[in-house]
């Protein structure tokens, strides 16, 4: 017979539970709006537009896909050029929902009813002779990446809030209004595409459990402007859901570690003889069932080192938790970026500010406000340093002279948004702020996933003692979640 360890059987029985009890899945993979696109599969072009027809803009489109489920619509295009799609472009995106020529804007042989401008993150809904200024929440529009790309996918509703009615077949274009140069797509015309509403259900819910009893689980959560004290009800409800043993919290600017320490007992109380640590640099507080033995400053960001637990198979936990500056600075989101990259890179050599054993797990987290150039992720997540007169040369930053892994992760409640934060009165689309990322040579990942109560089955919120309002009443941020292991050898099988 076969043999084989217990943590690989209870991984096993973990999954096959949830997705017996979760799940129900479509033909095809759902679409999820992360900026990864395999999950758009074999599907062709529905238009591919020559190259080079773009005059003088460096915008050059080049393919665009159309595809729906029986809730959103999803549009996927690419360009020539790298671009943030929320900022100083003038790309327009023209929908034809109700397939009536004769109704809405009209522009190359449509009627629109709605009209998108990226760069000025402004909508216009046509309805008979008037005509509404709408936010992205109106169309329940999400886009992604938040960060620069040559390549983006985006969802609206199929049935916005302005009741818009929906036909058979809808026409769309794509133009790039610069001054510099005209481009669009379809060339000339829209381009159709028929809506099928007949498909199955295509999300799947993530339960709030941990894979195994002992993992480590981390949050990372802004509570807006110190909300953690002024909304602990939908706080208490939340934190006794996901049960955390480290809390990464931002924008705490009025309350100290040890209040909110304190606070953190009342929710969650230690067990016998233990308590909650806490360590703050400016407004970003770590709280911690596992000592914290030094803490650092870094540009307004906290650096700690834990005593870590025996999961984790290390004596130390290198672990930040970071606030960048927000919306178009993206100079000093750089500055900082290259500064913690220095900092590890010292860190995991002798000498200097701060030296950890080989193979010390290391975890970033925080509120990186990471929407305008992609190059500070990459920083984060490469060791790319931009600055290498002042923070020193590009290096792998992981122990075994890798990448560091991104955890990306999606709503428990549909398993296909992978936004952290959204403001339904901003003109800004819902965004990926709030990451973690992780040394994956020495710690595996376990569950992870950003709270949503919003859509959380009424089931579910009453299985976790939750209310629908919680996440959205609590904070304009979403608490990302994640646990962590140490990353064990390949299974050995032994054959009697």
């Amino acid at each position: 017979m076969q043999k084989f360890p217990n943590w690989v059987f209870n991984q096993f029985l973990f999954w096959v539970l949830w997705l017996i009890a979760a799940c129900s899945f479509a033909d095809s993979l759902p679409i999820k709006i992360d900026g990864l696109f395999s999950d758009w599969g074999n599907l062709l072009p529905q238009y591919e537009d020559p190259v080079g027809d773009n005059g003088k803009s460096p915008i050059d489109f080049r393919n665009l896909y159309i595809a729906n489920d029986d809730n959103f619509l999803f549009i996927r295009f690419d360009t020539s050029a790298e671009l943030i799609l929320n900022l100083d472009n003038s790309i327009v995106l023209y929908i034809d929902w109700d397939g009536q020529p004769a109704t809405g804007y009209k522009i190359a042989g449509i009627g629109a009813d709605v009209k998108w401008e990226f760069g000025a993150r402004r909508g216009t809904v046509y309805s008979g002779n008037s005509t509404l200024t709408v936010r992205p929440s109106a169309l329940g529009l999400l886009q992604s990446p938040g960060v620069s790309a040559n390549e983006y996918e985006i969802a609206l509703s199929l049935f916005p809030e302005h009741k818009i009615r929906l036909g058979k077949t809808i026409s769309l274009l794509l133009r790039n209004e610069a001054s510099s140069g005209l481009d669009t797509m379809p060339d000339s015309g829209a381009t159709a595409y028929s809506i099928a509403l007949d498909s199955p259900p295509s999300f799947c819910s993530i339960p709030l459990a941990r894979e195994m009893a002992d993992d480590i689980r981390i949050v990372t959560y802004n509570a807006h402007r110190d909300s953690l004290f002024s909304r602990m009800q939908y706080y208490s409800r939340i934190l006794r859901a996901i049960n955390p043993d480290i809390i990464n919290i931002q924008e705490t600017y009025n309350h100290t570690a040890a209040e909110t320490a304190e606070l953190i007992e009342q929710i969650l109380p230690s067990a016998t003889n233990g308590s909650w640590h806490a360590a703050q640099v400016n407004d970003c507080i770590t709280v911690s069932r596992f000592p914290i033995l030094e803490t650092y400053y870094s540009d307004g960001n906290l650096v700690a080192v834990l005593s870590a637990p025996k999961c984790l198979g290390a004596e130390k936990l290198l672990l930040f938790n970071v606030h960048f500056p927000c919306c178009e600075f993206d100079a000093q989101r750089q500055r900082e970026s290259d500064k913690i990259m220095s900092f590890i890179r010292d860190a995991k050599a002798p000498g200097g500010l701060l030296t950890v054993p080989d193979n010390t797990p290391i975890i970033f987290t925080g509120d990186t406000n990471f929407v305008g150039w992609a190059q500070q992720l990459r920083t984060i997540l490469s060791g790319d340093i931009v600055d290498e007169e002042r923070f020193g040369a590009d290096f792998k930053p992981d122990w075994d002279g890798s990448d560091f892994a991104d955890c990306l992760s999606y709503h428990n409640s549909n398993r296909v948004s992978s936004y952290t934060w959204r403001s339904d009165s901003s003109y800004y689309c819902p965004s990926r702020m709030d990451y973690i990322i992780y040394s994956d040579s020495v710690l595996e990942l376990g569950n992870h996933f950003i709270l949503w109560t919003s859509d959380m089955a009424a089931a579910d919120l009453d299985y976790y003692g939750l209310q629908a309002g919680d996440v959205s009443s609590a904070s304009d941020h979403l608490p990302h979640v994640a646990d962590f292991r140490a990353r064990k050898p390949k299974a050995v099988w032994t054959v009697y």
